[in-house]
């Protein structure tokens, strides 16, 4: 209830058509299996901009030019790797114009300085987060390996410069808060355009707990889905850029300086 609740939230305030994908869980489907359910949930809202079929009701309210791919914490991982992957695929009519991730769950062997800091954390302690890659991760592979380590290279390296623009949020009370930090510093070293966002306190899923901190991500995926700058027709900047969103939201970046 609490995550239905949380779409209808962001359905209503964007406005936008929200598709929640129920992807297979691990152990029993390991990675990529929520990758390629991910895929598969874009493929058939390709279906439905066509009318392949017919058209759910719903649908004749969403706008297929205009789809931005959303997820939080492991949904956050999802949403990076499924817009990857979508590069290699046609999909028009439909138009992904964003990558949105809130808290991304993200890994590595090396231990991040957050991980360190907050290894008895409430929400995701570091044991608990090891034993969840184990069973998550393909037999035999690592935390670095690119599914929970998206800064490792692997096979996306020359799909990255193809990507459209992404927020990325994380707070730093959040054991997992560094690997997002360092998913931004390497999308805007790849020269992606890049909005970010990282709150002092916080929490993993503080969103769903505290309706400031809901409200401060919703008002940030509306200017985010809305922001004035220039892109190409690919949604892509014309130059390499990444912005504050606190920075954005309190007048600090101009829409000139775009």
């Amino acid at each position: 209830v609490i995550f239905h609740t949380f779409c209808e939230d962001i359905a209503s305030q964007l406005p936008a058509v929200v598709v929640s994908v129920e992807y297979r869980l691990a152990p029993e489907n390991r990675l990529p299996i929520a990758y390629d359910d991910a895929l598969n949930a874009i493929l058939w809202a390709k279906d439905q901009a066509l009318g392949k079929g017919g058209r759910d009701p719903w649908m004749e309210y969403a706008d297929f030019t205009k789809v931005f791919i959303l997820g939080s914490s492991a949904g956050a991982n999802i949403a990076y790797h499924v817009a990857l992957r979508a590069l290699d695929f046609d999909i028009s009519p439909l138009q992904i114009k964003g990558v949105m991730m809130n808290q991304g769950y993200f890994g590595g062997v090396a231990r991040t300085a957050s991980e360190i800091r907050l290894k008895d954390d409430a929400y995701v302690p570091l044991y608990v987060n090891d034993v969840l890659w184990t069973l998550a991760l393909p037999t035999n592979l690592n935390r670095d390996h690119e599914f929970c380590n998206p800064i490792s290279g692997g096979t996306y390296l020359g799909r990255i410069y193809r990507l459209p623009k992404i927020y990325i949020k994380g707070d730093y009370g959040d054991p997992l808060v560094d690997r997002s930090v360092q998913l931004a510093q390497y999308l805007i070293n790849n020269g992606r355009t890049v909005f970010y966002r990282f709150n002092a306190g916080g929490f993993h899923g503080i969103e769903l707990q505290n309706t400031t901190a809901a409200q401060e991500l919703y008002d940030d995926f509306k200017y985010f889905v809305n922001n004035p700058f220039i892109m190409n027709e690919n949604g892509i900047s014309k130059e390499p850029l990444s912005y504050d969103m606190k920075e954005i939201m309190s007048g600090g970046v101009s829409r000139a300086s775009a």
